[in-house]
């Protein structure tokens, strides 16, 4: 093992700090930040409002998770995150077991930097939503694929790597849909592994055939059903989120992956740029070692990729379907980083190598920089308008609770889910809301007026999200 200098239990230690760090953030943000709007769907489902069940909305092993640790723990905001938050750990024990065997230090500070160094990716972990558990399943399954840098020796070593990986591939993709081309991806390639077996001068018995049949047979399974929902979705018309064009959607995830950030507007372009550079090094990589020597780790994790990209593709224009957006592509950045960190560890050793580090040092820092300027702790970049919601309420909470019946708020329809929530979460005084906009018999008002409307006054008006907490004037006297 190299070390480029550095003392490799220092940079053991310096990874195993900056993973305890991330942790740290993790956890802290599932216990301040409020619920947001498409959580508290999740809640919703399995507690007051079934009417989501059949749509896009219901991350099936979320709302699971969510309604087993709601019942364990109470259904306040950190149990009904704590399976994502457990879900961190699993991908930084995915990411800490892929690079024990690095060529380089340097090489795991890019990998953790491309992984780790952002806002956006973190932040799915302290929420409860499908995302963050998506991604902890899938780099366990990627871990199964290319753990060996060879080609299976044994049945035995090709039945071990293909339940592993397709176990955690099948959980992923029943916290996260959009993972389908990824599962058909891993079962197309961990097929082609097996048929040499087939072929081979020993053969294997009609016995051994039934049962790795059996095998492949069960595989099926997960991908079937998950099917069977996408088409159930989209005669529905809920696969509407999504972008037209595929560079509409590398646009949208690079915003993202940069949580929004204001960079000048070339920005995007010199990253997509670099995007696109850093494939096409992968694939020279590809071709260079195929003649000098074969290293599975960097064909496998390219072909993934590459697979799930031909499968978009192919969809787009068969089917008409959109290519992922956002939160919804963010397990391409695991993809397109395993790949990048697997071609640098290719590369020769004494070659460029200290151009190599100065240009992993300078991108390591920019992300450093980049991470600790963004990185937030009172809302959500996707659902910040939902950031006061949880003080509001509190605020509600404890008022309401003095008065003999319930009282009447209204609220801007994004607010639905999250309001109710806390009604039913924290057994409120307050009739459940609904979206139909402000009504005249409101006791309350949460909104985004800036100006009361005529005999309401501001109980609280919050910088944040931009939001008001309206009260009307006669209520206190009731």
């Amino acid at each position: 093992m190299k070390s480029d200098g550095i003392n490799l239990r220092f940079a053991d230690f310096f990874c195993l700090f900056l993973l305890l760090g991330l942790a740290i953030i993790v956890i802290y943000k599932a216990f301040v930040l409020g619920f947001t709007h498409d959580e508290s769907i999740s809640y919703g489902i399995f507690k007051y409002n079934q009417v989501y069940l059949d749509t896009a909305n219901h991350h099936l092993l979320n709302s699971y998770l969510m309604a087993g640790f709601g019942w364990l723990f109470g259904n306040h905001e950190f149990p009904l995150r704590l399976p994502n938050v457990l879900s961190f750990f699993l991908y930084a024990f995915g990411f800490w077991m892929i690079i024990r065997k690095r060529n380089s230090d340097f090489n795991a500070f890019l990998l953790i930097a491309i992984l780790f160094f952002n806002p956006f990716l973190i932040e799915m972990f302290s929420i409860g939503r499908g995302y963050g558990l998506s991604l902890g399943f899938l780099i366990i399954s990627l871990y199964f694929l290319i753990r060996k840098n060879r080609i299976h020796r044994s049945l035995k070593e090709w039945k071990g790597d293909f339940i592993g990986s397709m176990v955690f591939a099948a959980l992923a993709l029943s916290a996260n849909l959009s993972t389908i081309n990824y599962y058909i991806a891993l079962l197309g390639i961990y097929l082609l592994f097996f048929l040499p077996f087939l072929k081979s001068e020993k053969g294997i018995s009609k016995k051994e055939i039934q049962q790795y049949s059996v095998l492949i047979i069960l595989s099926l399974v997960p991908l079937t059903l998950s099917m069977i929902r996408l088409f159930k979705l989209k005669n529905s018309n809920q696969l509407y989120v999504g972008e037209d064009l595929a560079v509409d959607s590398l646009n949208s995830l690079i915003s993202r992956y940069f949580y929004f950030a204001e960079y000048p507007d070339i920005f995007k372009s010199i990253w997509m740029v670099i995007i696109f550079i850093g494939l096409g090094f992968a694939l020279f990589s590809c071709f260079r070692i195929i003649k000098v020597k074969p290293d599975l780790t960097l064909m496998k994790s390219t072909s993934v990729l590459l697979l799930v990209l031909l499968g978009f593709f192919l969809e787009n224009m068969i089917f008409d379907a959109k290519f992922p957006s956002g939160r919804t592509a963010l397990y391409f950045v695991l993809l397109y980083g395993l790949v990048i960190y697997f071609a640098v560890e290719n590369l020769p050793e004494n070659n460029f190598r200290w151009i190599k580090n100065g240009i992993i040092s300078l991108f390591v820092f920019f992300m450093a920089i980049h991470f600790i300027s963004q990185i937030n702790f009172n809302k959500t970049v996707i659902w910040d308008y939902d950031a006061d919601t949880k003080h509001a309420m509190s605020l509600l909470e404890k008022e309401t609770r003095k008065f003999p019946e319930k009282k009447y708020l209204s609220n801007d329809w994004l607010f639905e889910p999250a309001i109710n929530y806390y009604i039913h979460s924290d057994r409120m005084n307050i009739y459940p809301v609904s979206r139909k906009g402000i009504l005249p018999e409101s006791d309350y008002i949460y909104d985004f007026i800036g100006t009361p409307p005529e005999g309401f006054e501001i109980m609280e008006r919050y910088e944040v999200s931009g939001t008001y907490l309206l009260r009307k004037k006669r209520v206190l006297e009731e």
